[in-house]
Parts: C-alpha cells; sequence; structure tokens
C-alpha cells in the first residue's frame, strides 16, 4: 500500500505542475537574445611605428540599442581606445606583428561580441616604391613614395621620405643596384620585401634589410668574404638572387656567390679563364646552380657554373665558385653574334627560357635562350641559342631599356616613347609618349603585381633642386595616373616593393598594384 501511495502523489503533483504550467501559457515573453555584427575590422592592418591609426566600423544591432554598448580596443591585452572608431596615435611599439582586439559589450545583458586582427608595426620606409639615385656629387640617396590602398589617400610629394643612410650605416657612391624580394620573414611574423642596397664605392657597398623596420640586417663588403686574407675586392655593379634565397655580385668582371644560410658570407670569386667583359647576369629560374651571363666582347651568351669534381682525372672543382662558362650554341652549331648593346632581359618562372634585347641604330633584337636537363640524368646540357627576331625602331639611345612584364609582354622605353610586343610572335606597337615637359625618361619598372609601369625621368635643364620625376602608368588603359614632379634625383634603380604579393596579409597593406 506504501507504493501505491507514494506513485498516486508523484502522478498527482505532475498533473498538477502540468495545470499550472497549462494554465500559465502565454503569460510570458521571451525576446531573442541580443545579437550584434561586427562590419568593417579586417584581420590585418599595416602601420608605422607612431602613427595615426583609424579604423571605422559598422555596427548591425538585432534587439539591441547602441546607447547600452561600450566597446574596447586593445593591443597586446593593453587597451587603447574605448570608442565606437578606432582614432588614435599608436603608442611605442616593437616592429613586428601584434595581436589586437575590438569588444563590445552589451551592458543590459552582459553579452561580448569580440572581433581579433593582427597589426603589423612598420618602418616609415614600408610598402612602397623606393627610387636609388644618384646626386650630381656622386652620392646617393634613397627616395621612398609610400604605397596605400585606397586610391582617394593617395600619395603626394609632401608624403615622400628620403634618407641616405638604412639606420646607423651611410650609404656609399655611385649606387648601381636596388634589389627587392618578397617573402616570409620569422623575425618579424609576416610577410615583407627583403632590399638589398649596393654601391660599387664606399664602406658598405650592400646594406641587407627588409621594409619592415629598414635597419641593417647585414653590411656585405670586402670583410664578408670567407677568407678575408686573400685580400678580395668587393665592388659589386649587378646583383641577383635565385629561387634558393642565394645571392650573386658581378664585381670587377668576376662572379661572386652568396649562399643561402652563410649568413651574406662571400665565397671568393670567380677565376673563370680566358679574355670576357661580362655586363650582364641572371640566375636561373628553375633552381639550377649556374647563373646567365652576357659578355660585350664577344657578344655571346654563357652559362656560369662550378667546375664539377671528376676523380677519373684527378679534377678537383669547387661547388661555391662558378669558374667554369659554357657558351649558348645553336642547334645545327652555327655562330652568331647579338647585335648592339644589351637593353633587357625577360625569364619565365619555374622554366630555363631566356629572352634578351639588346638595340643598336637598326632597331630592337630579341635573342632567345633555352637550358634543359638530360631527362635520364638530370644533368644540364649545353645551353641553347634558339634565334632572333628583329624589331626595327631608330630611337635607340643610351637611356633605352627593355622590361618584361607579366612573362608575357614587351615595354620598350625608346626615347620618350614606350612601345610593347607580346613575346609570342614579337609585333613593335606604340604603346604610349611621355611628355616632353617631364624631361628624358631614363628607367622602367613594372609595380609588384604589374598593372602599372614606373617610369623615372630627369630634366638636365630643370632649375629644381631635384630633377627628376615619376610617373605612374597603368598598364590596362596605357593612362598616367598620377606624377610626381621633380622629387628625385637622376634615378639608378626601381624597388617596386608595394604590394603583398602572396596575399596574405589580406588587403590591409600596400596598394594592390
Amino acid at each position: 500500500m506504501k507504493t501505491n501511495h507514494t506513485l498516486y502523489t508523484l502522478l498527482l503533483g505532475g498533473l498538477l505542475t502540468w495545470t499550472a504550467c497549462s494554465e500559465d501559457e502565454g503569460n510570458y515573453t521571451y525576446d531573442p537574445v541580443n545579437t550584434v555584427t561586427i562590419e568593417g575590422v579586417e584581420r590585418a592592418y599595416s602601420a608605422v611605428t607612431e602613427s595615426r591609426l583609424r579604423i571605422p566600423v559598422t555596427l548591425q544591432l538585432a534587439n539591441a540599442k547602441e546607447v547600452d554598448l561600450t566597446y574596447q580596443w586593445a593591443i597586446d591585452g593593453q587597451e587603447v581606445s574605448t570608442q565606437k572608431d578606432l582614432d588614435i596615435t599608436l603608442p611605442p611599439l616593437s616592429f613586428g606583428n601584434h595581436v589586437c582586439a575590438y569588444t563590445v559589450t552589451d551592458q543590459k545583458t552582459g553579452m561580448k561580441y569580440l572581433r581579433t586582427f593582427d597589426l603589423g608595426v612598420v618602418s616609415p620606409f614600408n610598402y612602397g616604391y623606393y627610387f636609388l639615385c644618384e646626386k650630381p656629387d656622386g652620392s646617393s640617396e634613397l627616395a621612398y613614395i609610400p604605397a596605400r590602398k585606397d586610391e582617394d589617400e593617395q600619395a603626394t610629394e609632401a608624403d615622400m621620405n628620403y634618407t641616405s643612410a638604412c639606420g646607423s650605416v651611410e650609404f656609399g657612391t655611385k649606387p648601381s643596384a636596388l634589389v627587392c624580394s618578397f617573402g616570409y620573414i620569422n623575425s618579424l611574423n609576416g610577410y615583407y620585401h627583403t632590399m638589398y642596397i649596393v654601391h660599387q664605392e664606399g664602406e658598405s657597398p650592400v646594406i641587407a634589410t627588409e621594409t619592415a623596420t629598414f635597419t641593417p640586417n647585414t653590411v656585405v663588403s670586402d670583410q664578408r668574404f670567407m677568407d678575408m686574407d686573400a685580400g678580395y675586392v668587393f665592388k659589386p655593379e649587378i646583383m641577383a638572387t635565385d629561387l634558393r634565397g642565394n645571392v650573386y655580385y658581378l664585381s670587377d668582371n668576376a662572379v661572386i656567390e652568396s649562399r643561402d644560410g652563410t649568413n651574406n658570407m662571400l665565397y671568393r670569386p670567380s677565376r673563370i679563364q680566358g679574355n670576357y667583359d661580362w655586363q650582364w647576369m641572371a640566375t636561373s629560374c628553375y633552381g639550377n646552380d649556374f647563373v646567365w651571363l652576357y659578355d660585350a666582347l664577344s657578344s655571346k651568351v654563357y652559362a656560369a657554373e662550378p667546375i664539377p669534381s671528376d676523380p677519373s682525372t684527378g679534377v678537383v672543382g669547387d661547388e661555391y665558385a662558378m669558374d667554369r662558362v659554357v657558351p649558348a650554341v645553336s642547334a645545327d652549331q652555327s655562330e652568331y653574334t647579338m647585335q648592339g648593346r644589351f637593353l633587357g632581359s625577360g625569364q619565365i618562372m619555374y622554366s630555363e627560357n631566356l629572352w634578351i634585347c639588346t638595340g643598336d641604330d637598326s632597331g630592337l633584337h630579341l635573342y632567345a635562350f633555352d637550358r634543359k636537363n638530360d631527362p635520364s640524368t638530370y644533368v644540364l646540357l649545353t645551353p641553347e641559342y634558339l634565334g632572333v627576331t628583329d624589331l626595327p625602331t631608330g630611337l635607340v639611345d643610351d637611356n633605352s631599356k627593355a622590361i618584361f612584364v607579366n612573362e608575357q609582354d614587351w615595354y620598350f622605353l625608346l626615347g620618350n616613347e614606350i612601345y610593347s610586343s607580346p613575346r609570342l610572335s614579337p609585333v613593335l606597337s606604340p604603346w604610349l609618349t611621355i611628355p616632353a615637359e617631364y624631361g628624358q625618361p631614363i628607367n622602367i619598372q613594372p609595380s609588384a603585381m604589374q598593372t602599372r609601369l614606373i617610369v623615372t625621368t630627369y630634366d638636365e635643364g630643370s632649375s629644381a633642386e631635384r630633377k627628376g620625376s615619376v610617373l605612374f602608368i597603368d598598364v590596362q588603359t596605357h593612362a598616367i595616373t598620377h606624377v610626381f614632379r621633380n622629387v628625385i634625383d637622376r634615378c639608378v634603380a626601381i624597388g617596386a616593393a608595394n604590394a603583398d604579393e602572396y596575399g596574405q596579409m589580406g588587403g590591409a597593406v600596400g596598394d594592390d598594384k
């Protein structure tokens, strides 16, 4: 009986509870959870140290009221603002990446809404356009135009920076090259451009830096030779890098290699037998251990490479020195001579195809070369001369240049004219006339994303302190979009480090050009 009574009691209690709930149905109002959607905060930003940082925010509110909201912006866990939109001067922060957070709190419900993002703090010389210039007295100056993503905020002459030093290291004289490459830098936790500033004279011929900090990582001079007591001379005229991170210099008519992983130490100069005058150099585009060279004496192209060891003959090679040159020959072994002087070259990534443009009074000459591996042994074969295409024109002079864009098209700077030609089935076509008011065009380079051409000019008769100008030209429209008048001296080399080439930083840096 006791068990039945207990069961009866439980059933009765449950029935009363169900009845009470039924009677109260409709007496309660259940509001949906308040939601706040944060828009306008990207996943990554780049900002100059101690500069102004502005991030406007749009909030989408569902059943929440803005009057109930509070805001917090934090960098590395430290609060920097309590405003809805961020508009601050950055506190002193180290170069590199910083983790940031934007938190919106609904004081009525206690709900928090969070958006995190990365902030890359960089130097005043970060993503942008660099112009290595020689001043009238032979000294060197680097001019910099910042790259901005918003075209409405395109940089002006007032935004330009100038320097004759990298950190505490002064530039040398007779500037010769400015080489930029893009990649991940572990110490800075991000993707940046590495830059080599090259001079033929001075105590610091090569300064290796990166655009994030623009402080010298390594200074390469005579003191960087592995055998410092040998008395080697280092006066680099040309520099090139390959896919493996190795660096090659042409100095005093010798090839000098600096292997990746050796902290920019220099191996001994090459000991090539014979009489040559090397005027140009390019690395392998496929990662093979050789460099292309152009000899002005024979007007031919060679491949320079280490001499391999051969125990059968007693030859002891040196894998770090480009001591042997192999001339490029045609398939039928016929002779060829390249006409005119070197104007530029073109290569295709992950291929050993090579094109060289020369020019003389008769016009332009496009020479094609290739170097293959033996399919069975993968040993490099003799470089091959494939032929020449002549493009008649009478405008070639000492300032003429040829560049290769998007691995598909040639652009030729001839006097005040720019011409173009497809790589395949070359045909010379007028492309754009540079107005004479800007002076004589002397250099041309594509931007990082190769959507614009950068042309520098020099007006010898100008009364301005700096007689050089910079023009940005849209590749698709052929239009001069921006002109920076009388802002540089005579430009020796252009460095286009204006965009995130790998797309790893969202859209927060550069100008995507």
